[in-house]
């Protein structure tokens, strides 16, 4: 069984192997580095049966209009964690109790290209490249595709027809 738990410092240890395994450019990421960026963050640890296997945060809130989403998940359990009531409990939190109206993603086109899968499938748009938007650790520049989600466009949180 897969559930979230609210993301907690007590958690950054677990979660640096997760990140520095099964994120891109991130193998030079050192534990004060994640710490400190998880510190800034809202979100979630995912898990699966008691075990820690990634997660959903949420960084540059900006109300009333935009949130942030970024997921990291062991690539053990990619295809294997995401469900209906995950995604309720993200959504209408982003929603419902930060009331924005949007919410951002991206992905790298040839380095996360089962992340634009995943974004597109739980009904984000396209809205654009960035054009090299991104410098890695080595000095590639990678572009971006960015996503968003209006409130009135997720299937996810809208009441049930009878």
């Amino acid at each position: 069984m897969v559930s979230l738990k609210k993301l907690d410092p007590n958690d950054y240890e677990g979660l640096f192997r997760i990140v520095v395994e099964n994120e891109p450019f991130c193998e030079d990421l050192t534990r004060e580095q994640l710490n400190s960026k998880l510190s800034l963050r809202d979100g979630w640890t995912v898990w699966k049966n008691e075990i820690l296997i990634g997660s959903i945060t949420l960084y540059d809130y900006h109300w009333p209009v935009n949130v942030s989403l970024h997921a990291v998940i062991d690539r053990e359990h990619h295809s294997r964690w995401l469900t209906k009531s995950i995604l309720y409990e993200v959504f209408k939190y982003c929603f419902f109790n930060l009331e924005v109206r949007r919410i951002s993603s991206y992905c790298f086109p040839g380095v996360t290209d089962s992340a634009g899968l995943l974004l597109s499938g739980m009904g984000f748009t396209i809205e654009g490249t960035t054009r090299q938007g991104f410098m890695d650790p080595s000095g590639w520049y990678h572009d971006v595709v960015n996503f968003g989600m209006l409130a009135e466009e997720c299937r996810w949180i809208r009441p049930k027809k009878k």
